[in-house]
């Protein structure tokens, strides 16, 4: 559904000796078939964008509600009715998270303690260094419902406390910077 795109491929298939013929359209093989292909691919391109923009407008909408855009469950809440419910269990492995990143714990220690209890993702498997790092700088624990580059205060329940998850950014900036600067030496 671009133009360009088509053109390109139409291109190159009749370099090679293909003819294209539609089967939902009647397009003749004349010089007006020229005009009635164009105006085709340009509806269909114009029905393509128009569509992305209506998809985006309602994706949008729905983050402005606390909905859920789709994508993996975020560990610690439950789609319910296309909104974000906090599961409790889970909810408890996150404020345990944050509490000892927070307050010291290296992330080694963090993922022996909670997989040795038998925590596992969403997707069944055991936490990583990866899953727990996207988990300490996901805004959704504040109440944050990120979307596009916009944030929407209030979205969903928090189950971090902002001053806990401050703490933690902190720290997770501190590292990042001390990395960096161990590797520029």
């Amino acid at each position: 559904r671009n133009r360009g795109d088509s053109a390109i491929y139409k291109g190159m298939l009749q370099k090679n000796g293909v003819k294209v013929y539609s089967v939902t359209q009647n397009i003749p093989d004349d010089n007006t078939g020229v005009i009635i292909e164009s105006v085709f691919e340009g509806m269909a391109e114009y029905y393509s964008l128009d569509l992305a923009e209506k998809v985006t407008r309602g994706m949008e909408e729905n983050a402005m509600k606390g909905k859920c855009n789709g994508g993996y469950r975020t560990y610690g809440y439950n789609i319910v009715n296309e909104h974000y419910e906090i599961n409790e269990n889970e909810a408890i492995v996150v404020k345990q998270v944050f509490d000892m990143y927070a307050n010291g714990r290296t992330n080694k220690d963090i993922l022996e303690h909670i997989n040795s209890k038998g925590y596992r993702t969403p997707q069944g498997r055991e936490f990583t260094h990866e899953f727990l790092y996207r988990m300490l700088r996901n805004k959704k624990y504040i109440g944050l419902l990120c979307w596009n580059g916009i944030e929407f205060a209030d979205g969903i329940e928090p189950i971090i406390e902002q001053r806990t998850f401050d703490k933690a950014q902190k720290r997770l900036d501190e590292n990042s910077n001390t990395g960096a600067r161990a590797n520029a030496i």
